[in-house]
């Protein structure tokens, strides 16, 4: 049980998956609240959120970009049918799209997007810098990429509540150094950091 509780947390599947989604969309939104403060958006971006999960980033975008479009992109199938749900009224407008797919290979032309999100979901990348150098190609010129993490490997333990995950799953749990050095290698430009003085949440933003 503790196996397949902390596998629906890297890929939601059935109705634990369910379950889940609607746990990560309540519990993550202190986070959002935080990210969305340190960014200054044009009303007409074009967002890709990737590990979208239960929707509810893609919810947020969508509001701050009236004039824009926002896309989704998960590997859960599960995760992708429950996001369009959350955002139906936007999919029927076709003012946000959310498609199943791998963050290692983007189903997307290179140059796309003014603004990537990757919330709570870096942890689950089989080959992180794959998946950055993906980023980096469909990002614009001048686009924007922003992490947001409750989790680092600055924290000095893995919280209690996250035990049991780290137990049967393997993390990919970046410090703000090593992941800053990571993308100023694979290209980014501007890349900066912010740890929460509360919390200890990661926070980084990166430029093409």
């Amino acid at each position: 049980m503790m196996k397949r509780l902390a596998l629906n947390y890297q890929n939601p599947k059935g109705v634990l998956g369910n379950l889940t989604l609607h746990k990560m969309n309540h519990h993550h939104k202190p986070l959002m609240d935080w990210t969305f403060q340190k960014l200054a958006l044009r009303f007409d971006s074009k967002a890709l959120d990737i590990g979208c999960g239960g929707g509810k980033m893609i919810k947020r975008l969508a509001k701050l970009l009236p004039y824009g479009k926002v896309y989704g992109l998960d590997l859960s199938p599960l995760s992708v049918r429950h996001s369009k749900w959350e955002n139906l009224r936007n999919v029927r407008r076709h003012t946000v799209k959310i498609v199943e797919g791998d963050v290692c290979k983007l189903p997307f032309k290179s140059n796309n997007f003014d603004l990537i999100t990757a919330i709570e979901t870096i942890y689950y990348w089989q080959e992180p810098e794959r998946g950055f150098q993906e980023v980096l190609r469909v990002l614009k010129p001048g686009g924007k990429f922003v992490i947001a993490c409750e989790l680092s490997e600055n924290g000095k333990t893995l919280p209690k509540k996250w035990s049991h995950i780290g137990e049967e799953v393997s993390l990919y749990l970046p410090s703000a150094k090593d992941l800053k050095q990571k993308l100023l290698d694979l290209g980014f430009l501007c890349v900066q950091s912010k740890m929460h003085s509360k919390y200890g949440w990661l926070y980084v933003i990166a430029e093409k």
